[in-house]
């Protein structure tokens, strides 16, 4: 009688468990989408920026995600951020070799901008974390 308690108990304990762990899943969603619209939220008359996180057949890459877009998506999660853009320093392909060697065995982001109603105009360019 009291074996069958502890086992029930202990199934119970899993099943809060994981459903504990799916709210959480969903509360970090919800936390990510809402950042995402404070950082891309476009100003009055102005343009916008939505972030898409390509996956699968989508994206000319791995199935999986990198490690540099999982850290990406870590630290936007929750957080405000800004993009500037401007143009590259006058030794450009110096900061990019040396961007690559830091690497190593790390994969960088590949970001594709692409201007809505204007399929010609495409944008592409690798994102890694700074030093």
């Amino acid at each position: 009688q009291l074996e069958q308690e502890v086992v029930r108990l202990r199934a119970e304990r899993v099943a809060s468990e994981e459903r504990a762990r799916e709210a959480e899943a969903k509360l970090a969603g919800r936390r990510f989408l809402n950042a995402a619209r404070q950082v891309f939220q476009p100003e009055a008359g102005g343009a916008s920026l939505a972030i898409d996180w390509a996956v699968g057949a989508q994206w000319p890459g791995p199935r999986d995600s990198g490690q540099c877009v999982q850290h990406l998506r870590a630290c936007l999660e929750g957080r405000s951020a800004a993009l500037s853009i401007g143009p590259p320093p006058p030794d450009w392909r110096a900061h990019l070799t040396l961007g690559l060697r830091r690497l190593g065995n790390v994969e960088p982001a590949l970001l594709r901008l692409h201007v809505r109603d204007s399929p010609a105009d495409v944008f592409l360019g690798f994102l890694w974390p700074s030093p």
